[in-house]
């Protein structure tokens, strides 16, 4: 580089160092000097600037639209959170119906539980009747008790042939009317026909 251009170059930078040190910095200093007196003096200055800003037409694109912005998010939000708890009642509702339902579920399942258990103790009570009487039927001779049996509806008669031992049986059939003997041989061998 020749001297001229350093020369050139120097004077470029000083004019620059000169609009900085005599126009911006005393700008800035005095602007913020203004800043902290009419803070001091109970201005909201940011308040004022933002209320002049928005009456200029460009400079209002940047600063009410935060306002409004904010409420309508405001106001989505809170249509939100009321839906959101229409959600919330309406499944308790359901949460609560269905609670019912089991629980009446539960008390019908309970009820046939107790009935399947009374069956069970009749059941076991009736075999035990049954067990006694062919127990009877077997002590007496067998001309006796087919009398009986003859005289007994075909089901209470089948029960009590049916625990007999096969000879007692036989023996029973055979002292029988043959016609009676014959429909309740035909019932045991094929029952509810």
């Amino acid at each position: 580089m020749s001297s001229e251009q350093i020369q050139k170059h120097k004077k470029e930078g000083g004019k620059l160092q000169w609009f900085f040190f005599v126009i911006v910095i005393p700008l800035l200093f005095a602007i913020t000097l203004a800043l902290i007196v009419l803070t001091i003096a109970g201005y909201n200055v940011f308040q004022i600037s933002e209320h002049i800003g928005s009456k200029i037409p460009v400079v209002s694109n940047f600063v009410g639209n935060d306002e409004e912005v904010l409420q309508e998010e405001n106001t989505n939000l809170l249509a939100t959170i009321e839906d959101q708890k229409e959600q919330i009642e309406t499944l308790q509702l359901d949460i609560e119906s269905k609670d019912e339902e089991i629980q009446e579920l539960n008390e019908q399942i309970q009820q046939l539980q107790n009935q399947l258990e009374q069956n069970e103790q009749s059941q076991q009570e009736r075999d035990e009747l049954i067990s006694n009487v062919t127990e009877s039927f077997s002590q007496i001779k067998a001309e006796q008790a087919a009398q009986i049996i003859e005289n007994l509806t075909d089901e209470s008669a089948l029960l009590i042939l049916e625990k007999l031992p096969a000879e007692q049986r036989g023996a029973v059939l055979a002292a029988m009317d043959p016609e009676k003997a014959a429909e309740l041989t035909q019932n045991f061998i094929n029952p509810g026909e």
